[in-house]
């Protein structure tokens, strides 16, 4: 995705007026409004986020446990304990999915306030 927004960012016309922000668990400005691409590609190219942590919480991946056991009776223990920890993740990762989306919406919020900034 960031090679999009670079893409993008190098496409602006000298008089078009920009601002980038990334959205983590929060909105971030990466750089105030400006008509200066290179200083935007050069934000865009720098910012490293650290929230990944709340992503992959919200996709966790699968593993498979019972190959863990060693014969029939080790299996189905390993099955069941498999099954509550599929269930735990199932309802972290929904929590998560939840905050992210209390996230954006509170982000689109701050963002409209933009609109009243004027435009040439």
């Amino acid at each position: 995705m960031r090679e999009q927004v670079i893409k993008f960012l190098r496409s602006l016309k000298p008089r078009d007026h920009v601002a980038i922000y990334a959205l983590t668990t929060q909105l971030l400005l990466l750089h105030e409004f400006t008509e200066d691409a290179s200083a935007l590609v050069n934000a865009a190219s720098q910012f490293k986020p650290k929230e990944l942590a709340a992503y992959e919480a919200s996709n966790p991946e699968s593993s498979n446990l019972p190959a863990l056991a060693g014969n029939a009776d080790a299996t189905w223990a390993w099955q069941n304990f498999q099954a509550s920890v599929n269930a735990a993740n199932t309802r972290i990762a929904a929590q998560n999915k939840i905050n992210r989306a209390e996230t954006t919406t509170a982000a689109f919020t701050a963002a409209n306030g933009l609109s009243a900034i004027p435009r040439d």
